[in-house]
């Protein structure tokens, strides 16, 4: 029972270190957060600066989303497992290449888009249209809507 206990530990593990970068409530996230909490009158947040490294195309998957079906959405091997239950996976993409992947956990955003992939919602946001207008959905909860 134990070693099946620790395999259940250890498998998650290994796939949020197989990506770059994990960020809990952080990241975008503060940056929402200290955008909201300024005397900024349009709360516009600009995706390109949160991410300050070059990127044409950031892919948002769901949970339980595996590598074939990433890699059918992107065109690339991102060289990662299914994303874990209640986590996303975020896929920046600048050409041809895979230049970030970052695991997220415990959103308090989420993004108003009407256009989503064709697998589980998948989101595509091109660094052109990396604006979004920050709207408050109660207390700490957030919608990024497009501008």
């Amino acid at each position: 029972m134990n070693k099946i206990i620790k395999i259940l530990v250890l498998v998650p593990m290994i796939f949020i270190f197989n990506c770059r970068n994990y960020e809990t409530q952080g990241g975008l996230f503060d940056a929402i957060k200290e955008i909201d909490n300024s005397n900024i009158k349009d709360n516009i947040i600009d995706l390109k600066k949160v991410y300050g490294f070059k990127w044409d195309a950031l892919y948002i998957f769901n949970e339980f989303v595996d590598s074939d079906d990433i890699k059918e959405i992107i065109g690339l091997d991102c060289k990662c497992d299914m994303v874990p239950d209640s986590l996303e996976m975020y896929i920046f993409v600048n050409g041809d290449k895979i230049v970030e992947k970052i695991i997220i956990e415990n959103r308090s955003y989420y993004f108003s888009i009407t256009e989503y992939l064709d697998f589980e919602k998948t989101i595509k946001i091109e660094s052109k249209n990396s604006k979004f207008k920050i709207l408050k959905n109660g207390n700490e909860n957030y919608i990024l809507k497009p501008i």
